[in-house]
């Protein structure tokens, strides 16, 4: 059992943990690289894999079993993933203590770079409620404040490639061609076309624009008041604002960015009128283009499982690991062996039964009820011829 218990912790555990941050890992770097393709169909591409979500426990002893309410992966540090599950308690300020299982340190980096850095700006200790962001993750606390002394296991990537899987059954919708976003891949091509009056430059996307949708009306009166068609929310200098804002003006020399694309205002209408921009979408056919294939393709030579190492030298490495474990294990298995036919052989000699020397012990045994015999039937014919020469 304990053998058992020790291949589990020790091999098993950390086996799963390195396929599951390899198979998060190839499928992230593909599903974004994807998205920046277009199919045979003029649409953007979608996510090519899914991939199962983190997986969280709590303590049976926390003060609410329903304090963390969602794990998921973040987008935007999923090269922090690590191939090892985490301890998450909150200490008397409430703030959060992140722990690594396998080797037991504690995430307390400083760097928003490094790997074991915590991020809790959209924490808030004085309620225990918000969000935490390590290790490639984001946990989501609402509801009910946490306590000191909750403590829950978060498991990123344990099983992780049992549940990958491949979404696109359709040949079709494999977006091997380039979508022309502007800035990805030195494509010459735009992303979009814009028509109207409203004086903005520096128009420009990015490659997760128009993910709401397709087509925007943009309106700026005199006094620089901006709508939005459909409402969306958006940012303006800076400053964020949701999709029910109103009278939010915007001043020259300030960068409006909405839903993904951006752009400068150079000068407002005069006063008493208004001007339009009209955003929208344009998605270049992909017939006969194969350049994000061939980006895709490229994946191959990246690094970017835990942003050291491609996916032939993660999966190398963890081959090599296993190989190792195994290795050591039959030779300690090997080892125990010996020892116990030694012990085995200790034992016998001291209490156990050998045949070969009992046989013999009873065939000297038989050998001295046989010589006896004859003494006393010898015995028995001098007492006869005694009582005979008598008479």
């Amino acid at each position: 059992m304990g053998g058992l218990m020790t291949f589990r912790s020790e091999t098993l555990d950390k086996t799963q943990n390195q396929i599951g941050q390899l198979a998060v890992s190839l499928s992230s770097a593909f599903n974004a690289q994807h998205k920046l393709g277009v199919d045979l169909n003029g649409e953007q591409g979608e996510d090519f894999f899914a991939v199962r979500t983190p997986q969280s426990y709590g303590h049976k002893g926390n003060s609410d079993p329903d304090l963390l309410t969602s794990v998921a992966f973040d987008p935007e540090t999923v090269g922090k993933l690590r191939a090892t599950d985490y301890t998450v308690s909150f200490d008397e300020n409430l703030d959060p203590v992140v722990t690594r299982n396998d080797n037991g340190q504690v995430l307390s980096g400083t760097d928003p770079k490094d790997a074991d850095f915590v991020d809790t700006s959209g924490w808030t200790p004085g309620t225990g409620l918000g969000e935490i962001t390590f290790g490639g993750v984001t946990l989501s606390f609402s509801g009910n404040n946490v306590a000191v002394g909750d403590t829950f296991e978060i498991q990123p990537v344990r099983r992780a490639g049992a549940g990958m899987e491949v979404k696109i059954a359709d040949v079709d919708k494999i977006a091997a061609g380039d979508a022309g976003f502007d800035g990805e891949g030195a494509s010459p091509l735009n992303s979009f076309k814009s028509t109207g009056n409203l004086d903005v430059s520096d128009l420009q996307t990015s490659h997760t624009a128009f993910a709401d949708n397709k087509n925007y009306e943009l309106k700026v009166d005199g006094t620089g008041k901006l709508t939005v068609i459909p409402p969306t929310a958006f940012t303006v200098a800076g400053t964020s604002y949701a999709s029910d804002a109103t009278d939010v003006e915007v001043d020259v020399g300030e960068t409006v960015v909405i839903d993904g694309f951006s752009f400068t205002l150079d000068a407002r209408p005069a006063t008493g009128d208004t001007a339009t921009l009209n955003v929208s979408q344009r998605i270049i056919s992909a017939t006969g283009d194969n350049r994000n294939a061939l980006a895709l393709q490229n994946l191959q030579a990246k690094s970017i499982v835990g942003a050291s190492a491609t996916v032939t030298g993660a999966y190398a490495s963890m081959v090599s690991d296993v190989g190792n474990r195994t290795n050591i294990t039959q030779v300690n298995l090997d080892a125990r062996q010996g020892l116990t036919d030694q012990l085995h052989a200790v034992q016998q000699s001291e209490s156990g039964v050998n045949l070969d020397e009992e046989a013999a012990n009873l065939i000297r045994y038989q050998q001295y009820y046989q010589a006896n015999a004859r003494v006393i039937d010898t015995a028995g014919t001098l007492m006869d011829t005694i009582l005979n020469l008598r008479g």
